[in-house]
């Protein structure tokens, strides 16, 4: 009778234990903000989900000191509810982390981001292709190709293996004199730190998340599983075979929860002391290439200056099964993450949306104007980007004459005389680096050398020649090149 008085007695207080445990865990999920305040991110959350027709959507808040707000739902098909699996693929905001490791390594005397890749990494570019370079896409390193993303199956323990994929193509320009986004050049940032350590990236990541307490971030490896990962989907469809993504873990590998994301974003606070001040300012401060025109780009993280006279910094994510945005306005103290289990489209206006919850931002409403007309403007251009990646790949195996899928019906074959300086001109993107002081507007607009006419066309003037895009239902179609006499 004693021992089941005992049990009973024991099994009562380790209830009350569990309870008390759930219950703080609850608290602080939503700790620090009005409840009008959490009632309107619970909505916006529930919305941004219903938009975006994902499976799973999380959102996280990290303000001032702690984490003020976090949640992950999943649709079960009569609407969302509350779930543990809150580990998502998060595309390209891991170049963010992956620079968060090469800073702490700066920070810590093992590397400088002014040293010549060369100095790590035996390869043929030339002395001046730095760290910074690599960490600001003036590397003049290609990204990889949509074609080659889908044909992947090679499978790599390390990043170092990984170079193969790249290392020896001719760079698409000389380094720090024009910007050209890839993936690639994180992936060799990466491969440097497994020579500084001596270790794969994987357990490079794992140490240093470790150490930050942040457990649920680390590169997806391909035989691995936990029961946090998201399921992962492609519209509707359950994906139950993903690719394989260890070609790229530095730039778009990761797996990570908002929570765990938005505490890293916090180590970018204008009053963190986990990195010193001048290597904040390599994130902070736009890059500025040898022609001297400055770009809104830092060291792993994207520049956003507000019309309030702020800034913000972010990253977006987008990979096959995941969507992810992670927002820091360092001033403020508020850091955001977004992410879903599926393709998606937000970015900072999202991000500025729900930090105009929280606290109030001066002309916070033209801040968001402007954000919405700049993820406008990166929409358009990023689906000209990769149709000039196509073309470009077309041109080189001179397969262009044959591949109605990139130019329209009225291409005329006549112009192949100038292939050659074409090419020349295709690689170093002449059509999309515009977009900082691009007017869109309903009737076009010329502005600089970017010309938007109707919606449809787009066409940038050089000394010569004139390209011509127009926009279809499937996508940027090339129209015409007029090489001029």
């Amino acid at each position: 009778m004693k021992t089941t008085i005992k049990t009973i007695l024991l099994t009562c207080l380790a209830l009350l234990k569990f309870s008390l445990v759930q219950c703080q865990l609850n608290t602080n999920d939503k700790v620090g903000l009005s409840k009008n305040s959490i009632s309107e991110i619970d909505y916006y959350l529930n919305q941004l989900g219903i938009k975006s027709n994902c499976n799973s959507i999380s959102i996280s808040i990290y303000h001032k000191d702690r984490v003020v707000y976090d949640s992950t739902i999943v649709n079960e098909g009569a609407g969302f509810v509350e779930t543990d699996k809150n580990i998502f693929r998060i595309g390209s905001v891991s170049k963010v982390l992956t620079a968060g490791i090469i800073l702490n390594m700066a920070k810590n005397g093992l590397l400088g981001l002014q040293n010549s890749v060369n100095q790590y990494i035996s390869t043929n570019y030339p002395d001046d292709l730095t760290l910074k370079s690599l960490g600001s896409h003036t590397s003049g390193i290609r990204h990889y190709l949509y074609q080659e993303e889908a044909q992947r199956k090679k499978n790599y323990d390390n990043a170092y293996d990984a170079l193969e994929l790249f290392l020896n193509d001719s760079l698409l320009f000389q380094p720090n004199t024009d910007y050209q986004y890839t993936s690639y050049g994180t992936n060799l940032l990466g491969a440097i730190a497994e020579r500084i350590y001596s270790k794969p990236f994987p357990d490079i990541v794992n140490h240093f998340f470790r150490t930050l307490q942040l457990s649920d971030t680390h590169v997806e490896e391909h035989h691995t599983f936990s029961p946090l990962y998201t399921e992962l989907y492609d519209i509707d469809q359950r994906i139950e075979s993903p690719k394989d993504i260890s070609y790229k873990w530095p730039g778009a590998g990761f797996r990570s929860s908002t929570s765990d994301l938005v505490k890293f974003g916090s180590l970018f606070f204008t009053n963190s002391k986990f990195f010193p001040d001048e290597l904040l300012e390599e994130v902070y401060r736009p890059t500025e290439l040898e022609t001297g025109e400055k770009i809104d780009c830092g060291f792993g993280w994207k520049i956003d200056f507000l019309s309030t006279g702020g800034f913000a910094i972010y990253h977006d994510g987008e990979i096959e099964g995941g969507h992810c945005h992670l927002l820091v306005l360092p001033e403020q103290m508020i850091s955001i993450a977004i992410a879903i289990n599926r393709g998606g489209n937000f970015s900072i206006t999202e991000g500025l949306e729900i930090a105009d919850i929280i606290i109030p931002l001066e002309n916070k409403r033209v801040a968001i104007k402007e954000a919405q007309r700049q993820k406008q403007i990166r929409k358009i251009l990023a689906s000209l980007r990769k149709s000039i990646a196509q073309l470009r790949n077309a041109l080189v195996e001179g397969a262009l004459s044959k591949n109605t899928d990139l130019v329209d019906n009225s291409f005329q074959s006549g112009t192949w005389k100038n292939k050659d300086s074409l090419l020349k001109d295709l690689n170093s993107n002449p059509l999309v680096e515009t977009s900082t002081n691009l007017d869109v507007q309903i009737k076009g607009i010329k502005n600089g050398s970017l010309t938007y006419i109707d919606g449809l066309n787009y066409s940038k003037i050089l000394n010569q020649p004139t390209f011509i895009f127009i926009l279809r239902k499937d996508g940027w179609k090339l129209f015409s090149i007029d090489f001029q006499q």
